[in-house]
């Protein structure tokens, strides 16, 4: 049904809920055309999802939805792009938002790559070098530097 051409946008909605059925809601050939009709549709269906922060780390999420997410204006919406998407591209692009929220949620993401995780070691918010010390994917150069960070927290982190 989540597939199917023919299936009203309320049905899409609901099956979206479920957890076998987001990836083939997106990918509904009809998707474009609903999006014409309704541009807030991708918006409706994440907020009308239990746990919507979970579609971004599955796996075959569609690069559009991914690329919505990091770019849309909603902070709560990028923070759970940035906490579950795997494409380091579009963490590279995390990386430069200027919420810092959205950066500390990037340090915490199990899937961001090593080289951005340096970069967020040098970050000027706490709360994302904090995160970013905590991350076991950190690399040892990163830690290094984060270990004689000013605050003492950052610094028992690295540690631990």
């Amino acid at each position: 049904i989540a597939k199917n051409a023919n299936t009203p946008p309320d049905t899409l909605k609901e099956l979206f809920e479920f957890e076998c059925c987001p990836i083939e809601v997106l990918n509904n050939i009809s998707l474009s055309l609903i999006l014409l009709e309704n541009p807030c549709f991708l918006e409706e269906l994440y907020h009308n999802s239990a746990d919507n922060s979970k579609v971004f780390g599955m796996d075959n999420v569609p690069s559009f939805f991914e690329e919505w997410g990091v770019y849309n204006k909603n902070i709560s919406i990028r923070k759970s792009a940035a906490l579950r998407i795997k494409s380091a591209s579009l963490l590279e692009i995390c990386l430069k938002d200027e919420n810092p929220l959205v950066r500390t949620y990037l340090a915490i993401n199990e899937n961001t790559p090593g080289y951005i995780l340096e970069k967020l070691a040098f970050d000027k918010d706490k709360e994302v070098r904090l995160a970013t010390a905590r991350n076991f994917n950190t690399p040892k150069n990163a830690l290094s530097l984060l270990s004689q960070d000013k605050y003492v927290d950052i610094r028992i982190s690295v540690a631990s």
